[in-house]
């Protein structure tokens, strides 16, 4: 069967696309940080919603740390013993709720600018069905079930992606496929899904080359030793 996907190694537009999603990614990752310290929270939910970046509660594990006035609510432990974790946000109208909603405002560029497609202005990647099964979560993968992997004689790489939160399913799935980028010794590469039943990708990124599937599963082998070193004395992998 062909291949679920067909990787490029970015040059050009492309390079300059996954620099763009990088920088709104930290962008976005500092904003809520800064929000968290602000309030003294374990961290803050937001999301886009309706074509804008909205904010949605405060994490905390310890009920002092929540601001005076602000609406909670407590998810307790399974025997009710013991609170596990308390939601909050600040009333609206009030200063605070002013305050985080002018952050969101912040964080609305950088929120649509975290996919590959944003970046290079072109539409999201047709949605994938899967049926029930167990889910590859690995960024150089030949399919995205396990099975089908192991039938095709097709292994996996070892990285892990960043859009894989599934990874089996007691009925079929259908959710979105972006096209995913990670950094292999030292280049950027990009996963882009095919058009279903065929090896042609769903779009061509721009400037980018080619990739066979064999050098991006070394990529990935020598990225691996290169972020988790063996131990001196450790044989080498065959």
């Amino acid at each position: 069967m062909p291949a679920e996907y067909t990787y490029f190694r970015a040059e050009g537009l492309s390079l300059v696309a996954v620099e763009t999603v990088n920088e709104a990614r930290a962008e976005l990752k500092s904003l809520r940080r800064n929000l968290t310290e602000r309030y003294n929270a374990t961290d803050v939910w937001g999301r886009l919603r309706d074509g804008h970046y909205e904010m949605g509660e405060f994490l905390y594990h310890d009920e002092a740390k929540v601001p005076a006035g602000w609406d909670m609510r407590k998810q307790m432990s399974h025997d009710e013993q013991r609170v596990d974790a308390i939601f909050a946000q600040p009333p609206a109208g009030s200063p605070e709720h002013f305050n985080i909603a002018a952050v969101a405002g912040l964080m609305d560029r950088a929120a649509k600018l975290q996919r590959i497609e944003a970046a290079l202005g072109i539409d999201d990647m047709p949605e994938r069905s899967m049926p029930a099964g167990r889910y590859s979560g690995s960024f150089v993968r030949y399919s995205s079930i396990e099975d089908r992997t192991r039938v095709d004689g097709q292994e996996a790489g070892v990285l892990r992606d960043y859009y894989t939160f599934m990874f089996a399913s007691n009925s079929p799935v259908r959710g979105g496929d972006p096209i995913d980028h990670i950094k292999l010794d030292g280049n950027w590469y990009l996963r882009v899904p095919n058009i279903k039943g065929t090896d042609t990708p769903a779009c061509l990124p721009p400037d980018a080359e080619k990739m066979e599937y064999a050098e991006m599963l070394k990529l990935d082998r020598i990225e691996n030793m290169n972020r988790f070193p063996r131990p001196r004395g450790m044989a080498p992998t065959p």
